[in-house]
């Protein structure tokens, strides 16, 4: 066979997860930036909630790119080792 048949994120998906994480942003007390990409690392969907530092609009994209190429989830586990990163990836607290 040479086609091969393959799960993709929905439009519907994709509002889900960011509803969900800016949900937990806020429980948090924290702004950040949210991107999500499909398994090309194309954009689908991106979000910047106020109060969110410009450059981590940069910084998550870059990330859900690294994550569809890796094939591997995001977490604040890989970013606990290096705090720098994980300070950098959430964009600061909300005032």
């Amino acid at each position: 066979m040479y086609v091969a048949e393959s799960k993709r994120l929905t439009h519907q998906g994709t509002k889900k997860i960011l509803t969900t994480a800016v949900d937990m942003a806020n429980q948090a007390g924290i702004a950040i930036s949210c991107a999500i990409v499909d398994a090309g690392g194309h954009m689908i969907l991106l979000e910047r909630m106020d109060g969110g530092r410009l450059h981590t609009v940069h910084s998550c994209t870059t990330k859900a790119v690294c994550a569809a190429s890796n094939r591997r989830p995001t977490t604040m586990a890989s970013s606990e080792t290096r705090p720098q990163t994980a300070i950098s990836a959430r964009g600061g607290r909300k005032s």
